[in-house]
């Protein structure tokens, strides 16, 4: 998908060495938190486990819509912005898996937006399978900056998924 809004590579380079770096990274580090967080045990323990959880949600999605995106308006920064040929993003990767549909619908429908389609209760089907969603963003992001241009892309994005 190609945007009107074209960045330079100058840009690409500040703007994924501070904000896809940072969006990177805590999706990483919390996702390292979260299989920790134990059972709360009272309202404020609750608060700091959904705070988790959803800032998690939050960081994901906005990687798959970055990896995968649907719609986007020229101020949104897309994975195919750092390929010289917009379109060769979209040739390499691998189709949107059903893990990540399912996971970006329910950030969209549990975390995004007030919908009569959140999950009630605490029924297992309500988890979040981090681990999984963890190891598959971190290959997505592994084969994105592999190929992505070294002028477009920062260093910075490569020591984040060397890291833990």
């Amino acid at each position: 998908m190609a945007k009107m809004r074209p960045l330079s590579d100058a840009e690409l380079l500040t703007y994924s060495r501070e904000h896809l770096r940072y969006e990177l990274w805590m999706f990483l580090r919390l996702g390292a938190y979260l299989p920790e967080v134990p059972t709360p045990r009272n309202e404020q323990e609750k608060v700091e486990a959904n705070a988790l959880i959803e800032a998690f949600v939050v960081h994901l999605r906005n990687l798959i819509g970055f990896l995968y995106p649907d719609r986007f308006t020229p101020f949104d920064v897309i994975a195919g912005d750092f390929f010289p040929d917009p379109y060769f993003w979209d040739e390499i990767r691998p189709r949107l898996s059903s893990p990540l549909q399912v996971a970006r619908d329910r950030a969209h429908r549990e975390i995004a937006h007030l919908t009569t389609a959140r999950i009630a209760g605490t029924p297992p089907k309500k988890g979040w399978p981090f681990s999984s969603l963890i190891a598959e963003i971190r290959v997505l992001m592994k084969l994105f900056a592999d190929h992505a241009s070294p002028h477009r892309l920062h260093p910075a994005i490569k020591e984040v998924l060397s890291g833990p």
